[in-house]
């Protein structure tokens, strides 16, 4: 009685409307934080190996990977929530890992004189051995998570253990596809260039300079952090 008719505000609470806003949030957290994580991920690429057409080597098979298991949550677990919206972008940064290695494997090889097949032949046979191995592991530790007794924990277990097979089978098919198609638009070979080091050569320098003293500190670290 007395109050401001202007100052009064209305508004809907209940199940109903958290439901509402839970949607809300969730639909707008899997926009932003999924192409963040996907664009970052990308800017990332192209300034260490500094090709355009790289971001399309290693683009496309992430995006492919990413909706594979995005299809594999559908059908399997039927929805995303709130704690397994977070999975577009650990697949993000885990899975661009595989192109990244076969990737810079090609052109080692094709830099050292090998044709198309020869140089991809050696990526997938020897680079990717080792990604095969690393994507196994991986997948097996989100694999444990997967047996937790909570949902949420279980489901981002599944959706990641499963994305990261599905990213593997992207990276393999995809990467040496779209290389051949970008060597036949660009028949020039292509000029060697080299990673960016990320300033991480003076790093190497004092660790391999001083080991005696880098692991005292970093077990004076561990210490310090454990108390």
């Amino acid at each position: 009685e007395g109050a401001d008719p202007q100052k009064i505000h209305v508004g809907l609470t209940g199940s109903p409307a958290l439901l509402v806003d839970y949607h809300e949030i969730l639909q707008h957290d899997i926009r932003s934080i999924s192409g963040l994580a996907f664009l970052a991920v990308l800017m990332l690429f192209l300034l260490a190996f500094r090709r355009i057409g790289g971001l399309f080597v290693a683009g496309v098979p992430l995006a492919v990977g990413v909706i594979w298991s995005l299809a594999f949550a559908r059908l399997v677990i039927g929805e995303i929530n709130v704690f397994t919206a977070g999975s577009v972008a650990i697949l993000c940064g885990l899975a661009i890992d595989f192109t990244i290695h076969l990737y810079n494997r090609y052109l080692e090889e094709a830099h050292s004189g090998l044709d198309m097949w020869r140089a991809f032949q050696a990526a997938h046979g020897e680079a990717g051995l080792g990604i095969l191995a690393a994507a196994g592991t991986t997948s097996w530790a989100f694999l444990a998570a997967g047996m937790s007794r909570f949902r949420g924990l279980r489901d981002l277990g599944l959706i990641c253990a499963a994305g990261i097979v599905l990213s593997l089978i992207a990276a393999f098919l995809l990467v040496p596809a779209l290389t051949a198609i970008f060597a036949r638009l660009r028949p020039a070979p292509d000029k060697p260039r080299g990673l960016a080091s990320f300033g991480l050569t003076p790093v190497l320098r004092f660790v391999t300079s001083r080991p005696r003293r880098v692991v005292i500190i970093g077990f004076i670290v561990v210490l310090l952090l454990i108390w």
